[in-house]
């Protein structure tokens, strides 16, 4: 849905890149190269450059990451409490997000959250949102267009993502822990 969206929203624009950090191919069965190729986007997107993402990319590298990004985007059917979206507030960039599991307490009022379309149930009995691609889309839009939105975003965004410092979190466990 991602890719969907992104087509849609780069129709009129030649200076967009969508950065997908993942494997183009996996070898779980999944060729993101020929999905991005069916909808025409070969000189758009940008996968990751490493030789497995099972290694990572250190804190430093992923802070360079972040840094280079207007916003972070994520069409996700579901989430826990969702890393990479407080690592790309703690950059001060804004998120657009699926309106579904914590993606609103992380981001409401610092970004935009995409509409669900539907819900599926996978195998496991679990259900995943599926986003409304047209919104997301729109959503994309709206940051690429309003400057000031996507910066009042990303102040936001930072003061946020401060309360989740490893200062701030030891105090917690360890308050918890002394009980």
């Amino acid at each position: 849905e991602l890719i969907k969206a992104f087509k849609i929203f780069s129709k009129d624009k030649d200076n967009v890149v969508l950065y997908l950090h993942t494997e183009a191919v996996s070898k779980t069965g999944w060729n993101l190269l020929d999905f991005v190729k069916l909808y025409d986007l070969q000189n758009n997107v940008i996968f990751s450059n490493k030789d497995s993402l099972a290694n990572g990319f250190n804190s430093v590298e992923m802070a360079k990451l972040y840094n280079l990004f207007d916003v972070y985007a994520s069409a996700s059917s579901g989430e826990g409490f969702n890393i990479p979206t407080l690592e790309s507030q703690a950059c001060g960039v804004p998120n657009i997000l699926t309106d579904y599991t914590t993606s609103r307490e992380l981001i409401e009022g610092r970004g935009e959250l995409i509409k669900v379309k539907a819900f599926i149930t996978d195998n496991l009995n679990s259900e995943k949102a599926i986003v409304d691609v047209e919104d997301f889309a729109k959503k994309l839009e709206l940051l690429y267009r309003d400057d000031k939105l996507r910066e009042g975003y990303g102040k936001k965004s930072i003061d946020f993502a401060k309360q989740f410092s490893w200062g701030n979190i030891i105090k917690q466990w360890n308050n918890v822990l002394k009980r």
